[in-house]
């Protein structure tokens, strides 16, 4: 009795020590995006030091760490090398001082962070009671342009923007919040008091821990209320709303498309799927209606009305859609959708689709194999400094694992140790056979959602780089490509693509599931066996994989296997009357 007790006490004392730990921990806030740094920061004259690899990933198009330097390429394709040799970087080969060396603390290097947000665009502010740190874009460009056919506003950044739209009345009035940014030293406003635009103004209304985070709100001021377009560039860096001039209409600059037919699909209880077939890129705007919870999706340049399923199979959240013309906007078609209550969604428009997505997909609910290569006996491909792959493969395959199961995941590891998976591997082809058959039964036998194996690659000549991804069966192109594609933003290496395998992998063609082999990279290569030896390397691989695997599952709405979509009530073709006037556009809410 006494010793249950003394455990519980002791028990109870251990969970203190976590959660004040986990309490007084460094937080990074970049970009909106929120991260637990895995160390302490340093604090040295001027800056603080921080592991911003890889948080810093909503900022940059890729990174890598070097035994020289680390490598940064920014969403606008700028290159940036920090020297880990010399307190000095090069912007596009233009040299910048740096206040230090970045340092290496618990196996992580830690860049200096005021140094680093000059150079990325970004504005820096610590919080000392809280212990976070933000790194949040700057908004450099603020202009009001008059064109020949139409006024344009622009604002601009370092990174792509989010934003949220209205209208008010009352005056009349187009409010655009910024999320996630500051606001750099730009005119405050425009002063136009010409015809139907009168004025934009642009201000800081919020920083964090504030609410509404740090914000910035744009207001532009017009006559009466036209049709207006908010379109974001290609990168999402820069947002630009267009306006008519006095007594015209904004002209339509987008070639004529068909819409080919419309589909409706519920994957979950947490997502539905919308979409549109186009015969070519589709201009849309999109909005929420005013009095009622209303998506509306405008197509600008649709030669056609298509006809909507009849009748249309609504559900619990969908009661009512129509497909009209929009009084006033020649070839513009106007999608509304009457829902039951008020849901996030998200409007994309590729070459051949327009997608509204209400709700979203996420990794909770679902069982995944994580297949760390070889093992046991098998040590795998072995780097010219003896670096063996089964190791690498496991402390990568780990580290996937916990990020897989902060985001809800289960997860089931098919080793979790240098063994093999069936314990009994010794070395010869058949016994290797037997034991990655283990691994598919392992898999089948849950049933797992997906199986994902985490490997090294070694073949050619030493020169022979990059990373690739692997699968056999159809139905697991797409997860292979999502893995190597996000594989390659996160790393930076060179991209050896995604490819189904020449060869018949036991363990691509032996699981019922979506089945995926990642090769990180080559052993066989100096540099990237010495960028594998590193944690951070390893962790940027876990973190390209976690972000492949999480984006497969938003964008084909992944179930659990057994659960399926839920049934729709009878369907019934129900009227959505039209919002009024012409809404806001908006990719997300």
């Amino acid at each position: 009795m006494g010793f249950r007790r003394i455990a519980a006490f002791a028990a109870v004392a251990l969970i203190g020590m976590v959660c004040a730990a986990t309490a007084s921990a460094d937080t990074m806030v970049v970009a909106g995006h929120r991260t637990i740094s895995a160390t302490r920061f340093v604090f040295e004259g001027d800056d603080i030091f921080a592991p911003l690899l890889p948080a810093l990933r909503p900022l940059v198009k890729s990174f890598s760490i070097l035994p020289d330097a680390v490598k940064i390429t920014t969403l606008t394709g700028q290159e940036i090398a920090i020297s880990r040799e010399r307190p000095e970087a090069t912007v596009d080969g233009t040299l910048h001082a740096m206040p230090a060396l970045p340092k290496l603390e618990k196996g992580f290097v830690l860049l200096p962070v005021k140094a680093l947000g000059s150079l990325l665009g970004c504005a820096v502010r610590w919080e000392e009671q809280t212990r976070t740190l933000y790194l949040h874009p700057w908004v450099r460009d603020f202009v009001v342009e008059a064109r020949p056919d139409r006024y344009r506003v622009v604002v601009g950044a370092a990174a792509p923007l989010r934003y949220r739209a209205w209208k008010e009345q009352n005056p009349a009035r187009l409010v655009v919040d910024l999320a996630d940014v500051d606001l750099a030293d730009v005119p405050s406003s425009f002063a136009i008091d010409k015809g139907y635009l009168q004025y934009a103004r642009i201000a800081q209304k919020a920083l964090a821990p504030e609410k509404e985070g740090d914000l910035v709100r744009l207001v532009v001021g017009v006559a009466e209320w036209k049709p207006y377009r908010i379109e974001k560039s290609a990168d999402g860096c820069k947002l630009q709303i267009d306006l008519p001039l006095p007594d015209q209409e904004l002209p339509s600059d987008a070639p004529p498309v068909t819409l080919l037919d419309v589909s409706f699909r519920r994957y979950s209880s947490q997502l539905a799927l919308l979409t549109i077939s186009t015969s070519g890129k589709a201009r849309v705007t999109s909005g929420e209606g005013e009095n009622s919870p209303t998506i509306w999706v405008d197509v600008e340049n649709a030669e056609n009305q298509p006809k909507l399923p009849d009748p249309f199979p609504m559900d619990r959240l969908v009661k009512g859609v129509t497909l009209a013309p929009v009084e006033g906007k020649p070839k513009t078609q106007r999608l509304a959708l009457l829902l039951a209550e008020a849901t996030p969604f998200t409007v994309t428009s590729d070459g051949g689709q327009i997608r509204v997505a209400l709700g979203e997909a996420g990794l909770s609910g679902l069982t995944i194999v994580v297949d760390p290569g070889h093992g046991g006996w098998d040590p795998g491909a072995v780097g010219r400094k003896g670096l063996s792959e089964k190791e690498v493969n496991l402390d990568m395959a780990l580290r996937l694992q916990r990020l897989l199961e902060e985001a809800g995941a289960r997860v089931v590891m098919t080793r979790s140790d240098e063994g093999s998976a069936n314990g009994v591997y010794n070395g010869n082809t058949a016994g290797r056979r037997k034991e990655l058959r283990t691994r598919c039964e392992m898999a089948n036998g849950i049933p797992a959602d997906l199986y994902v194996a985490v490997h090294c690659n070694s073949r050619g000549s030493a020169a022979k780089c990059g990373t690739e991804t692997f699968y056999r069966k159809s139905d697991s192109a797409e997860l292979a490509r999502a893995i190597q594609e996000e594989m390659v933003k996160v790393l930076g290496r060179p991209d050896g693509g995604w490819h189904r395998h020449p060869e018949s992998i036991i363990v691509l063609y032996g699981t019922e599931m979506p089945a995926a082999l990642a090769e990180v990279g080559y052993l066989s290569n100096p540099t990237e066996e010495a960028l594998l030896a590193t944690p951070e390397f390893r962790q940027q691989a876990a973190q390209g994989i976690m972000d492949g695997i999480a984006r497969y599952v938003r964008e084909t709405g992944l179930l659990p296997r057994g659960e399926s979509a839920p049934e729709s009530p009878a369907p019934v073709q129900a009227p959505v009357p039209q919002p009024a006037g012409d809404g806001l556009s908006s990719e997300s809410r």
